[in-house]
């Protein structure tokens, strides 16, 4: 780390300028990003709901705007976990819920979907889901899963551990769902986020090199100029 900062602080003032660009033009992408994913948050709210389909008629044409699906499912109530790592207490542990088909009978040994959320924040998961239900199946209520598809969640290692450890497997296309628990508008509304964005970061840390840059010229400017005035001092007058 310390020969990377030695050699940070030696570049000349053109590699500043150059970082700086590189930061700008990462931060202008980022903000670009940032306002088509608003955007698109604005249309799906603009959209009715997709109507909820079963889990096993899914496919990628059921993702809409936003990545917003509605899954009719079963959870698997032996399957719940707790995952977390290693010993002891895991701040950072997730619940998860395995999902199976509204006709599954508990037989079934491949999953098709998993919900994973924060330990914390299952209580309210489940509170959520209870007043979604629609039917009954062979393994309890049927829910509706109104939320984001996702294709990878922190904890996924963990939760593949768990889920072959239960003998089962995960289905060629398994997929995540982020249930909206606080519901589908206030998902999709606007984010004003009080913390300062990734391109906001980009765009200081821009300045800041554009700031050093300066004073890396200004410095190796007198520099020369303090070694010019020396060279003349020096010279012997006949």
């Amino acid at each position: 780390m310390q020969p990377l900062l030695h050699l940070f602080f030696r570049l000349p003032p053109l590699g500043y300028i150059v970082l700086a660009a590189i930061a700008i033009y990462f931060g202008m992408n980022s903000r670009d990003g940032q306002i088509a994913a608003a955007e698109t948050r604005a249309a799906a709210l603009a959209a009715p709901p997709p109507k909820p389909i079963a889990l096993g008629d899914f496919t990628w044409d059921d993702i809409g705007l936003a990545n917003e699906i509605n899954i009719a499912a079963q959870i698997n109530t032996n399957y719940n976990y707790r995952l977390h790592r290693g010993e002891g207490e895991d701040s950072n542990a997730r619940a998860m819920w395995l999902l199976f088909d509204p006709q599954a009978n508990g037989s079934e040994r491949e999953v098709k979907a998993a919900i994973v959320t924060p330990n914390s924040d299952a209580d309210e998961f489940l509170g959520c889901i209870f007043k979604n239900i629609h039917d009954q199946g062979k393994l309890g209520p049927v829910f509706h899963f109104n939320g984001a598809y996702q294709s990878t969640v922190s904890y996924d290692d963990v939760a593949l551990e768990a889920i072959e450890k239960e003998g089962l497997q995960r289905a060629s296309r398994f997929f995540y769902i982020e249930p909206w628990v606080s519901g589908r508008a206030a998902a999709l509304a606007p984010r004003a986020s009080q913390e300062m964005t990734f391109s906001q970061m980009l765009n200081c840390i821009a300045l800041l090199l554009i700031a050093l840059a300066a004073l890396k010229f200004v410095l190796r400017r007198n520099a020369n100029a303090a070694k010019q005035r020396q060279s003349f001092h020096d010279q012997p007058i006949r």
